[in-house]
């Protein structure tokens, strides 16, 4: 039996260049529109969601040692208007990381990093450690 192998770096013609991967299963999904029934979660209102939750300062110091040793697990808050609000606010949190070049400058906002002004020149490394 002869097979026909292309390059290692050859995209076949019938697959698309990029194929979009969920992270998100169906199982993960039910389990959260089960403990908020009859409210419309989308698998991308819950990754946002896990998003919020993850960058969530009350949940890294309550979890810390756990988070130290093991996978974070993600908990599932008490209401649904709850679940809206980590929702939402990873959505915000996701769009400043993704386009945190265009984000505006808040004003007052001064730069400190111990070595004088801040210029292009500042960021020379002198030695690498």
């Amino acid at each position: 039996m002869t097979t026909s192998q292309g390059s290692l770096f050859e995209q076949p013609p019938s697959q698309p260049r990029l194929v979009r991967r969920e992270a998100i299963t169906d199982e993960g999904l039910k389990h959260f529109q089960d403990a908020y029934p009859g409210q419309v979660i989308t698998k991308q209102d819950l990754f946002y969601y896990v998003y919020g939750i993850l960058h969530s300062p009350e949940y890294r110091k309550r979890y810390a040692d756990t988070l130290r040793k093991e996978l974070p697990r993600i908990p599932r808050v008490k209401t649904y208007e709850a679940f809206k609000a980590f929702s939402d606010a990873g959505r915000r949190l996701g769009e400043m990381h993704v386009n945190f070049d265009s984000q505006p400058i808040h004003e007052g906002v001064k730069v400190d990093y111990g070595k004088g002004p801040l210029t292009p020149e500042a960021f020379r490394v002198e030695k690498m450690k």
